[in-house]
């Protein structure tokens, strides 16, 4: 087999195990399989994935080495995505087991390795192999007084003067290996990314030149009836106009599921809850449109407001933006479609919750 030059990139989640002892199975499952999500849909370097390894995603690219700036812009990518979906779910909590305390505890960090592999298929799955693939792994278990970090083998080229660099400061450590007796390696904490952690909402895609369309309800019940109601997915059959089915993928977990799809007869749309923000007299919920993605990034929000005890008023924004200007001859009828749905959406909740 011939060797070829391969890049290797492992984020790993830390408090693992603390977090499975402390919760139930089925919480601790659902939230880990979430955060691997989250871990590889980071990726912005074309890696490809070679694994799953329990609380790990083993990445790797055959080819020439990343730049230390792109080997950075990842792992920033990767640790802001992680910690804001921590974020989202411990402050959508509805079930009040252990995982919702414990989940700020789980932490991440990076192994970076540059060396050589090559892939073998083995029962119709490709396997990277060769000793860089198991210096990778090795280098999980090192002497760093840090949960956060990324440790490197090799610093990548950088056109930067990095003993200028303020944000950060490299270190150096070394380790005693099996088989590869002292391995000096280099690490960079990652503090200075903590303060880059907004609030979820804070977040949410700003869109330029965007386009918004806005329909309006008053309905005669109070608000928190009406947002119990909002808040079921197994009622949005009842109100969301076009909607013929929901795919639940939580499970009867008790969390509002960021993977549920909303299967409609116009087209299909699968909403990414990114925000959902309870106040005194004011609830709302902020949603992406990942269907959308490509070519219109498409934003939802729905407002509860409270007018008076018996009276609120339901409010559905929907914004957009095109990509790119030539798909803007398609804004006509995808406004109509939204300021449809929107409208029609609002008016059937009107009417069933009249009738509850």
């Amino acid at each position: 087999m011939k060797f070829k030059p391969c890049m290797f990139f492992i984020p790993d989640i830390s408090g693992f195990t603390k977090f499975i002892n402390n919760v139930s199975k089925e919480h601790s499952a659902h939230l880990i399989s979430e955060l691997l999500e989250i871990i590889i849909d980071s990726n912005i370097l074309n890696l490809k994935v070679s694994e799953i390894e329990g609380d790990a995603v083993f990445f790797y690219r055959m080819g020439k080495e990343p730049t230390f700036e792109e080997l950075i812009q990842q792992v920033e990518v990767t640790y802001l995505a992680f910690h804001r979906y921590l974020q989202l779910y411990t402050g959508d909590r509805i079930c009040q087991c252990g995982s919702y305390s414990t989940t700020p505890d789980l932490e991440i960090k990076f192994v970076y390795h540059y060396g050589k592999s090559f892939l073998k298929t083995i029962r119709n799955h490709q396997q990277l192999l060769g000793p860089d693939v198991t210096l990778a792994h090795r280098l999980l278990k090192n002497n760093i007084n840090s949960n956060e970090y990324l440790v490197m083998t090799n610093v990548p080229v950088t056109s930067r003067d990095l003993r200028e660099d303020k944000k950060f400061e490299i270190l150096i450590g070394e380790c005693q290996l099996d088989d590869y007796g002292t391995l000096c390696y280099s690490y960079i904490t990652l503090n200075h990314l903590k303060s880059s952690i907004t609030k979820p909402h804070e977040d949410l895609e700003v869109l330029s030149t965007s386009n918004k369309i806005s329909a309006s309800v008053s309905i005669e019940r109070n608000f928190l009836d009406i947002h119990n109601v909002v808040n079921n997915e197994s009622l949005k059959i009842h109100w969301i106009y076009g909607l013929r089915a929901v795919k639940d993928y939580s499970k009867g977990l008790g969390v509002y599921d960021p993977r549920n799809q909303y299967l409609k007869e116009i087209i299909e749309m699968n909403l990414h809850v990114v925000y959902q923000n309870p106040e005194d007299g004011v609830i709302s919920y902020v949603n992406k449109c990942k269907r959308f993605s490509k070519f219109a990034p498409l934003r939802i929000e729905i407002l509860i407001e409270k007018k008076s005890e018996s009276l609120s008023e339901v409010t559905m924004n929907i914004t957009y933006s095109f990509k790119k200007k030539f798909l803007q001859i398609t804004d006509l009828p995808l406004k109509l479609m939204l300021a449809l749905m929107s409208k029609i959406s609002l008016l059937k909740l009107n009417r069933y919750m009249l009738k509850q």
